[in-house]
């Protein structure tokens, strides 16, 4: 390379503006600047270059031959550069909708999202939940959905099967009970085959649907969850909750992840790292509390 000093290139786009229309004045109406913005950027760029690039005459100019030179080099190069910066511009958008399933973005994602944001700073995130039976997209970029393993939606991408785990707040542990009559939490315990941890159960049946009431309940010392072991991951670890068996049951859904087909960079980036979250989550899931 000749030399590392490079002109400005709002001179370099005046100057392949003007030498298309011929004009400085056409050339400060399409860059939407003055006249004499055009003419000074012109000559500015022509001092720098030590050559004249027009010939100026009354009402228009005309290109001298190293200003034809000149022009054949650059427009090209300011074309591929406004054309790269365009492409750079879709695939990083500034914005990034996230819709996932109300239990695991309450418990689990919303508590891991700022460590996705620390690395994309630029990145607005907009978080929206989701019922049961979605099975697209929908608005968002990126959705995460229960669905059966037998017939997931069409392009969806597995991320981590729904595992039931038994889980108990620390003080319903058989030796160190506070409360007298714990009772079944949810329904899901029609799928648990073991009797030895649904027998403690004491108390009178919670019919509670929504997961994240269950969890609620259980960690309020309420009674035994049959609850997924992503859900209650971080409840297990803080503490909040125990494990009652080193059992589960997987059930005949899982996660999975769909993306807008339009998502870009960010889409993939997201997607990247909630495979390594998930997978940082699946070693066995603390020892089990008898």
């Amino acid at each position: 390379m000749a030399s590392s000093r490079l002109p400005p290139t709002s001179a370099l786009k005046a100057f392949v503006v003007t030498a298309q229309s011929g004009s400085f004045t056409q050339a400060a109406r399409d860059l939407n600047l003055t006249q004499s913005a055009i003419s000074q950027a012109v000559r500015g760029l022509e001092a720098d270059l030590g050559t004249a690039l027009f010939v100026r005459d009354v009402g228009r100019v005309a290109l001298t031959p190293e200003g034809e030179a000149y022009r054949d080099a650059i427009a090209p190069a300011l074309d591929a550069i406004a054309l790269a910066t365009a492409q750079a511009r879709q695939a990083a958008p500034a914005s990034l909708s996230i819709g996932c399933v109300r239990s695991l973005l309450n418990n689990w994602l919303l508590a891991r999202l700022p460590g996705f944001s620390s690395q994309s700073p630029m990145l607005d995130i907009s978080m929206q939940t989701l019922g049961r039976d979605v099975r697209s997209p929908g608005g968002c970029d990126v959705v995460i959905i229960l669905a059966s393993k037998q017939a997931p939606p069409k392009g969806a991408l597995w991320l981590h099967d729904e595992t039931l785990i038994p889980v108990a707040a620390p003080g319903l542990n058989e030796n160190e009970r506070t409360s007298p009559d714990p009772a079944l939490i949810g329904q899901n315990w029609a799928l648990w085959l073991d009797p030895k941890i649904s027998q403690r159960a004491r108390g009178p049946a919670i019919q509670l649907r929504e997961t994240s009431a269950q969890l609620a309940a259980a960690r309020a010392g309420q009674g035994l969850a049959l609850l997924p072991d992503l859900v209650c991951y971080d409840d297990l670890s803080a503490g909040r909750l125990m494990r009652l068996s080193p059992k589960s049951v997987s059930r005949d859904r899982a996660f999975y992840i769909m993306q807008a087909p339009s998502g870009g960079r960010a889409v993939t980036d997201f997607v990247a790292w909630l495979q390594v979250q998930v997978a940082a989550c699946t070693e066995p899931m603390f020892g089990a509390i008898t």
